[in-house]
């Protein structure tokens, strides 16, 4: 059984979003995340087909429920597939 690692707190995570490569998602996804607070995304890769494309968002984290619980506020945007 493999152990979950200790996470000291705050602390400065990234996450990946995974989402649907149109602007409508895109302006959605950064209005979602300005109302949380954050305001920068980085633009990651976009798939062969250009059907899908990543981005990066940066955030302090206070505790292991903020850690779990921001995914969960941006996978309620339209054309979010998967949060890492």
């Amino acid at each position: 059984m493999q152990q979950q690692p200790e996470i000291n707190f705050p602390v400065d995570w990234t996450y990946r979003i995974l989402c649907d490569n149109q602007p409508q998602v895109r302006a959605d996804l950064q209005a979602k995340l300005s109302s949380v607070g954050v305001d920068k995304m980085e633009e990651g890769n976009v798939s062969k087909t250009g059907k899908y494309i990543t981005f990066k968002v940066k955030r302090n984290v206070n505790s292991l429920e903020e850690l779990q619980g921001f995914p969960k506020e941006l996978s309620d945007v339209a054309g979010v597939k998967q949060i890492l």
